[in-house]
């Protein structure tokens, strides 16, 4: 009779620990379920504002975001002898050689029919900075081009009086929150 006792007891908590291993599965299954399909929403709504652009704060069906043309500061790559146009005006500062130096190249700026000198790598360490080169420029004509002479490069745009530049992509940005601080976050850019 204690043997049955203990069979009894043994296979209650085997059952019992096995129970609460498909319950903890079941959990997990439910969360990857709710996070793919709150994903594929999220990617669907932006795929809709990819075909359909319009610039603005978004709030539909519990997705934020913004969807911009502008932007404080514009990132690019430039491969070697390709450009890059944009169309404003005003001051900047132009910024290009990312560090860590591996790709370390010379920039050619048109300012419309007008080219300027070319500014050469500098050859300044990248110790703390983020850009090895910069220079100041003022922009009249509406277009400027960028060119890399030499070596591809990243490159950044920042207006000196802090006014919004226009770029040449749209930039969208897109959140939508989910249970216990989780968040489907998706960024895009397109032209």
């Amino acid at each position: 009779m204690i043997w049955t006792v203990l069979l009894g007891v043994v296979l209650t908590s085997v059952f019992f620990f096995f129970a609460m291993r498909l319950r903890m599965n079941a959990a997990a299954q439910r969360d990857t379920i709710m996070f793919q399909n709150a994903k594929a929403y999220v990617e669907s709504y932006a795929g809709y504002l990819e075909a359909n652009p319009t610039e603005g704060t978004i709030n539909f069906g519990g997705i934020t975001g913004t969807l911009a043309k502008t932007g404080f500061e514009l990132e690019g790559f430039l491969d070697s002898g390709k450009s890059a146009t944009y169309n404003f005006t005003g001051s900047l500062i132009v910024e290009w050689n990312k560090c860590p130096g591996s790709m370390e190249g010379d920039l050619l700026v048109k300012d419309g029919e007008n080219e300027l000198p070319a500014f050469l790598h500098s050859g300044t360490p990248c110790n703390g900075i983020t850009y090895a080169d910069s220079t100041s420029i003022s922009v009249a004509n509406a277009n400027f081009t960028l060119t890399a002479i030499n070596a591809p490069f990243y490159y950044r745009l920042t207006s000196k009086s802090g006014a919004p530049l226009m770029d040449n992509k749209w930039r969208l940005h897109l959140k939508h929150p989910l249970e216990y601080g989780k968040m489907v976050e998706i960024e895009r850019e397109f032209p």
